[in-house]
Order: C-alpha cells, then structure tokens, then sequence
C-alpha cells in the first residue's frame, strides 16, 4: 500500500462542506426585522459568513454597538437553532469527497457555533465521518487564527505536512498558511472566484470532487 502523506483532511463548513446560505439568509433577515432593519438579500449577506456570528451580525446591522450585537446574536441563535437544516444541504460532491478520503481521518474546523455546528452535521447525517468537529467559540481563537488546526494536529500527532485543510473563502487560506498546512479551496463555495486567487492557494478547484482527484493527482 503507498504511503498517504495527507493522513488528516480538515474541511471548512458553511460553502464548503454545507450549503446553508438559505437558512443563514433567513435568520439574518429574522434578525433584521426583530431589531426593526431593512432585510437584506442573500448575495449581501454570504458574502460576510466566515468570520463567526458576531461578524456576520456586526456587518449585517451596520451598527459597531456591542448591547446591539449582542441582543442581535441572542436572537439569530435562538431562530437558527429551529431552522438550521430547513433548506441546507451539502455541497455537490461532498458525499463523493467524504467516501474518497474515507481511509484517511476527517475533521471538521468551522467558525460557525460549535451547538450549531454539530446539530447541523448530525442532523445531514454525516457526523460520525469526523474524529473531530471544532466550531466557534469552542475554546480557540476563531480562523484564520491557527490554533485550532494546530491542536487538531496535535491531537493526531501529525506534522503540518501531513494534513490537508479544505476551503471555501480567504479565511481558510491564511488559516491553513499560519500553520503550515496544504490549503485547497473550492471554487462552488461563498466567496467570488477572484477573490480566491487574490488570496493565492496552494490550490484552487472546482468543488470537492476536483479535490479528491487532486489528491491523487498528486500522489498523496
């Protein structure tokens, strides 16, 4: 059998591994109208989803007034954790990728709720794939800060090149370049192509199939 030097993949979530753009939209917009805003449309809204809640919020409500933020947080949690899964569904070719890395060990690393996260991913069926599934706010500094890929990879023992992060937006890039760790970023997810290789990959692709193939493209 060759050896595989990417033992761990580690996807990102939301565009990446799920796509809940839908049910992140409507509790925004719940959100909105609670606090007496304007709704906004999706395309506004996705384009703020990568750096946790509270960023969401913050640049969604237009206002940098932390009791407005946090009453804000307050309601989108409790409305998101009713209607997480009401319209997401995974990514094209996410069960493909899943299968294909199926003899290596999978995690999932999200700045999205930890509650939600795992609620979420249980409720698609896909839990038990993950040795680990690390969310926001689950004690580690949110990406593209590194500490949590780093203690994933502690966690198995595994040197940075031994790892395979997976990606959907510039967070996850400079998450997996602070650590040292291959950085392959979809194509199909939340952020606009160019964008993407603004933010110079290691990798871009289609979607998750293209990653698999890739991988064995290149031996790993």
């Amino acid at each position: 059998m060759p050896h595989i030097r990417r033992q761990l993949i580690i996807y990102d979530l939301d565009g990446t591994l799920v796509d809940t753009r839908e049910d992140i939209t409507r509790a925004v917009n719940e959100t909105l109208r609670q606090l007496q805003h304007p709704p906004l449309p999706q395309e506004a809204i996705i384009r703020h989803v990568g750096l946790g809640v509270r960023h969401l919020l913050r640049e969604c409500v237009a206002i940098d007034d932390p009791v407005v933020i946090e009453r804000a947080a307050k309601i989108y949690r409790a409305y998101y954790a009713e209607h997480l899964a009401d319209h997401s569904r995974l990514c094209p070719s996410a069960a493909e990728a899943l299968d294909g890395f199926a003899n290596r060990r999978q995690a999932v690393l999200t700045n999205k709720p930890q509650d939600h996260s795992e609620r979420l991913l249980d409720l698609l069926g896909i839990s038990a794939r993950f040795i680990a599934i690390l969310g926001g706010e689950a004690g580690y500094p949110s990406k593209p800060d590194p500490a949590g890929l780093r203690a994933l990879l502690q966690r198995e023992s595994l040197e940075p090149d031994a790892a395979l992060l997976i990606g959907d937006s510039p967070v996850d890039i400079e998450t997996g370049r602070r650590a040292g760790v291959f950085t392959a970023v979809v194509r199909n997810g939340f952020t606009p192509v160019e964008e993407l290789r603004a933010a110079a990959p290691d990798a871009l692709v289609d979607d998750l199939r293209g990653v698999v193939t890739y991988v064995r493209a290149q031996g790993w």
